[in-house]
């Protein structure tokens, strides 16, 4: 392999572009990530994006990450903007970003005891899109809103968790079962729950996709995305184009017949 190339894994999905030299990457490289994010930046010398000066992109192509990575996987980084991009080797994109600044995202991947370090640290993708205030549901108390005017298939809020142990009693009453959902990075028996102490958004708001209410006609779905510093977890992503200001719904899963009285 010599020259550009881009790579496609087993479904036939772009994963890799950039240029090779007798079969190894070189230069400014980009790694597609599960969800729609990407890595990107020059690879070193056994053409791995390994290094302090690495960025993930978030899908919007705005909102990055830049610091500490190694093979691809975020160790610690800094928030900061693409500004716009430059042309290397007459076909790769290279990202400019603005100065990162702010508090260090460091990769917490969880455990049936551990969620993050940093339980208040918001997510500065999700931040630009969503944000928590009382429901329009009668009822209900938190619910996700869309801060701006929100496309179609747009990723908007992430679901971190306790990863529950496989021998887990599964508790009876809706309320003890609310915040329960797959766990993407164990299928099929995997579940991830919030911590009581970590249903107040006053203790915890390092992720959000938990505060969306249920609708049997949701604008929203779940999907799965791997995120820089949670890894694999869940995410919900519109289904429809969302207003701003609108509140933003998702399907739990319910029946008609079966599912809580309200």
């Amino acid at each position: 392999v010599h020259g550009f190339c881009r790579h496609f894994d087993s479904n036939n999905k772009l994963n890799f572009v950039g240029m090779h030299r007798d079969g190894k990457p070189i230069g400014t490289c980009w790694k597609i990530i599960r969800g729609g994010g990407c890595v990107v930046g020059r690879v070193d010398i056994e053409g791995k994006l390994s290094g302090t000066s690495i960025a993930y992109i978030y899908p919007d192509y705005k909102t990055a990450l830049f610091g500490v990575f190694k093979d691809g996987i975020m160790a610690c980084a800094q928030q900061c903007q693409v500004l716009n991009v430059i042309t290397e080797s007459g076909c790769i994109k290279v990202p400019r970003l603005t100065e990162p600044k702010g508090s260090l995202f460091k990769r917490e991947i969880s455990t049936n005891e551990f969620v993050t370090l940093s339980p208040t640290l918001r997510d500065p993708y999700e931040s630009s899109i969503i944000e928590v205030k009382e429901s329009d549901l009668p009822g209900a108390k938190d619910g996700i809103h869309a801060k701006k005017n929100i496309k179609k298939n747009t990723v908007l809020a992430f679901y971190q968790g306790i990863k529950l142990p496989p021998n887990y009693e599964e508790e009876e009453t809706w309320d003890a079962n609310g915040y329960k959902i797959f766990d993407p990075s164990n299928i099929p028996k995997g579940t991830l729950d919030i911590k009581e102490e970590y249903r107040n958004t006053a203790q915890y708001s390092a992720s959000l996709a938990h505060k969306t209410n249920h609708s049997f006609n949701p604008n929203s779905q779940f999907l799965v995305f791997d995120h820089p510093r949670w890894g694999v977890v869940p995410c919900i992503a519109s289904t429809k184009d969302i207003a701003a200001g609108q509140e933003i719904f998702v399907r739990y899963g319910y029946d008609l017949d079966y599912c809580p009285d309200w």
